[in-house]
């Protein structure tokens, strides 16, 4: 899970009346996405700040990417097409 994008408060020093963050999950299984959901709607409970309200929501985007000979090779080509055009991965 990385954080990818958060939005909250116009000016230093004062506490904003809302805030968002944003994050992008990747998962080799989908019992993965079953099991985050279900450890961040425990972690939403416990607010750190009176009054304030968490929301969670989990959009699915792409499918899994199993770890196989198939992403294997899939990831060996990638970077190989990476070293040929002179980048790194």
């Amino acid at each position: 899970m990385n954080w990818t994008l958060v939005k909250g408060g116009e000016k230093r020093n004062i506490i904003p009346a809302q805030a968002s963050a944003e994050g992008d999950m990747r998962y080799s299984d989908y019992n993965e996405i079953e099991r985050v959901t279900n450890d961040v709607q425990k972690i939403i409970q416990h607010r750190l700040v009176p009054g304030t309200q968490v929301n969670f929501r989990m959009r699915l985007g792409r499918p899994p990417l199993p770890r196989n000979p198939v992403s294997k090779q899939l990831a060996a080509t990638a970077q190989k097409v990476y070293q040929d055009i002179g980048l790194d991965y």
